[in-house]
């Protein structure tokens, strides 16, 4: 098990992840899972959003409180995106 380091320690399991639509309104929550850090490099937290309307373009997503992140509807619906850090 992993979580955020060096001021991302809000990163951990059971963090809230938030989904708005191309207006900015929230249409959907869940929260970050159990990490793993298969490298000991880097900490990946998976996470699955239920519920998630579609008929949008794009999507904003963003964990705990750090910012919202923009995804094509595409990119959202594959589930392999990138929220990290650097």
């Amino acid at each position: 098990m992993c979580s955020g380091f060096f001021g991302y320690g809000d990163i951990t399991e059971g963090a809230a992840v938030t989904v708005y639509d191309s207006s900015g309104k929230i249409i959907a929550t869940g929260k970050l899972q159990k990490g793993t850090a298969p490298d000991r490099q880097v900490c990946r937290l998976p996470f699955e959003v239920a519920n998630v309307p579609g008929g949008e373009d794009f999507y904003q997503i963003e964990v705990a409180q750090r910012g919202r992140a923009t995804f094509s509807a595409e990119e959202a619906k594959s589930g392999n995106i990138n929220m990290g850090a650097g």
